[in-house]
């Protein structure tokens, strides 16, 4: 199960892919074939389809981007549980501890020991 700075990893690495996949869609874009080769059909279809790929590229962007804030999202839960797993070994003992540490919100979360 992945700890904190491994989500942190990931969603830094998940925003850089977002990032040069942009540089990718906005190479597309270019100059229209009409303006290079002249209007017609062939041009108009290729336009067409370098349209609909860089809607393709948005979608995979922002799914890009969605899992990039999970990751970061699911990094900052790892923390706080790790400061309060922390709060609760280091508090000593006075007879109205809690014998179990706190529990986890959720099964993903795991810290460093």
């Amino acid at each position: 199960m992945p700890k904190a700075a491994e989500y942190r990893q990931a969603a830094a690495r998940l925003g850089e892919i977002a990032h040069l996949t942009e540089e990718h869609a906005v190479s597309m874009r270019g100059t229209p074939l009409a303006t290079v080769f002249g209007a017609g059909q062939l041009a108009d279809a290729v336009d067409d389809a370098i349209a609909i790929a860089i809607a393709q590229f948005r979608q995979a962007i922002d799914g890009l981007l969605d899992l990039s804030e999970v990751c970061t999202y699911r990094a900052e839960m790892c923390d706080a549980y790790q400061r309060e797993f922390v709060a609760w070994m280091t508090k000593p003992y006075d007879g109205t501890n809690p014998a179990e540490p706190p529990p986890k919100d959720y099964r993903w979360i795991e810290i460093d020991l």
